[in-house]
Formats: C-alpha cells, structure tokens, sequence
C-alpha cells in the first residue's frame, strides 16, 4: 500500500521575542518558524531560515521561503502586524533660548514644552525640571525637557542660559558712562575716599539685593597715566573694611582708600555678583587742583576748582 502524501506543509511564524505592553518594539524583529506536516506525512525536506524584520511601520510583515515535503508538497509562511518604532520623539522648548542671557524677571517666569512622534505616539507627559542658579533666580540655569514615546524611545532636550540682574551703572560721585553716556570721567584727589555705589534691579526697575557681593575687583595697581586735574568732591568717610559690599538704605557700596595708591594713574574698579557678572568702572587719581562742591551739591559735577 502506497502513502501518499497531497497536502503541502503548514508554516507558522512568530516573533522570537515579545514586544513592550504598548505593543511596540524599538529594536530588529527575529522572525521563527514552526513547520508542521500533517499526516500522511512524506517529512520535511529543510526548514526555513529565520529572516530579521529590521524597518519601521505599525504593520510590518515577513515572509518564508518554500517549505516542501518529500512529496513535493510546497508552501510559505506569512506573518503581519509587527510595530516597530526606532525614532525618539521631537521635543520642542519655548520660553527660553539655549546660551541666552536673560533680565530677572524679564522672560524666563515660565516655560513651554511640546513633545510629539508620528509613529507610535508619546507616552504620557513631557516633563521638564529646572536646576542651578541661585536663591535670587539669577545665574546659571539648566532647563531639561524629557519625552518617552510608546516603543520606549526616549528624548532628552537640554537648553543652557543665564539670568543676571538689570545693572544700570555705578552711581554718583562716580560719573559712569554705562550710567550717563558721554560722562566726564571721575578723578579724586590722591589719598581721599572714593565711595563705590550701586543697585540691581530686576527688568522693571524693581530693586534687589544681590545674594553675595564679592567686593573690589581689580581696585589696585594698575592703570595708564594720567594728567587729569581732580573734578570731584573730597571724600574722608573711613574705608570699608575686607573686600565685601555693605547695605546703605537702597545702595551697595564701598569706601575704596586711596591712601598710598599712586596718583596721576586711572584705576579700574568694580564689583562681582553673583548672577556671575562683573562690572567696572575707570576713575582717576588726580594731581591737580582740588575740586570743593557747592552748597547743596549732590551729583559731584558742580563747583570750583582751588
């Protein structure tokens, strides 16, 4: 009695591993074949190689070479409906601008975040956290924004900038051009005091107190020659003391002595804040005639000269 064998093999395919529990995977896709031949079976001559899915797309599919029994009974495999998704989301940060500087209180106060992906869609919120600067909201800043998208696919977005104080100059009696544009530079007699004053603001003008004021900056040695005579008021109030800023009502400032310091040279003076900023002046020590304000003077720019 002959056995004869008329149906062809049954070739069943399934993914070797399992995707995440949104049903996507992120990665290559190994495809596995089961070949059955159902009885009278002749037996199967070889079975299929195992192909990789290795695209992108909510419904990829794979198919078997021909699988045939010894009787010459053929047939494929076909198997559908694997996602892969290998793209990370886009996230999109507004409200501030990687390595920009900013005001306090001028354009950082909040920030927006939009994450989207066209494949397998983000997977819940786009979260972003702040970190750096200071108690005063000033300095160096880092805003990160994360996105997760349903195969797992993950973006980080990073946007680095700094926040400084509205610093509008240094006050009187020492004339700034930052100040007043075009201002006559301070020169004090050689051995007074120069008082070093200041505020910061924020963008509205609202003043502040700057968390830690780190003194004189290059208030020293230092400058070129000079021959001009003595324009300002001369100072006896007694010298700061170290090298920090001391709170007067609304004013920061310092009693810079001049005592031994060389005159007929300009110095650079200055503050550092911590927003990380640093700002100077160039005032004068004079040799020349010494200037004695008028009654009721205020703004240093009004007397004579004896």
């Amino acid at each position: 009695m002959r056995n004869l064998d008329s149906v062809a093999p049954t070739v069943t395919g399934h993914a070797a591993s399992q995707p995440n529990a949104n049903g996507w995977y992120n990665d290559d896709v190994t495809v596995q074949w089961t070949v059955t031949d159902a009885d009278p079976s002749s037996g199967i001559v070889a079975q299929p190689s195992d192909p990789v899915i290795n695209g992108e797309g909510g419904d990829l599919s794979a198919e078997s070479g021909p699988v045939c029994d010894v009787a010459g009974n053929c047939s494929t495999g076909f198997v559908s409906g694997n996602k892969i998704d290998r793209t990370k989301p886009s996230v999109d940060v507004a409200g501030v601008e990687d390595g920009k500087t900013y005001t306090l209180g001028g354009g950082t106060d909040g920030f927006l975040r939009e994450a989207t992906d066209h494949l397998s869609g983000v997977d819940g919120e786009c979260d972003g956290t702040v970190t750096g600067g200071t108690a005063n909201g000033v300095g160096d800043f880092v805003y990160a924004a994360k996105a997760t998208d349903k195969a797992g696919n993950v973006r980080l977005v990073s946007v680095a900038y700094r926040v400084v104080y509205r610093f509008d100059g240094f006050q009187q009696p020492i004339n700034d051009p930052v100040l007043v544009p075009g201002a006559a530079r301070s020169v004090f007699k050689s051995g007074s005091t120069v008082p070093v004053k200041f505020q910061v603001k924020r963008a509205d003008g609202t003043l502040v107190e700057p968390g830690d004021c780190a003194g004189m900056v290059d208030a020293g040695e230092g400058g070129s020659p000079t021959g001009a005579s003595v324009n300002e008021a001369v100072w006896s109030e007694p010298a700061t003391s170290g090298t920090q800023f001391e709170k007067t009502g609304d004013q920061w400032h310092y009693n810079w002595k001049t005592k031994g310091v060389a005159a007929g040279y300009t110095y650079r003076i200055g503050v550092r804040l911590d927003d990380g900023t640093k700002h100077y002046v160039v005032v004068g020590e004079g040799v020349g005639p010494t200037f004695v304000p008028r009654p009721n003077h205020e703004q240093g720019v009004q007397g004579r000269l004896i």
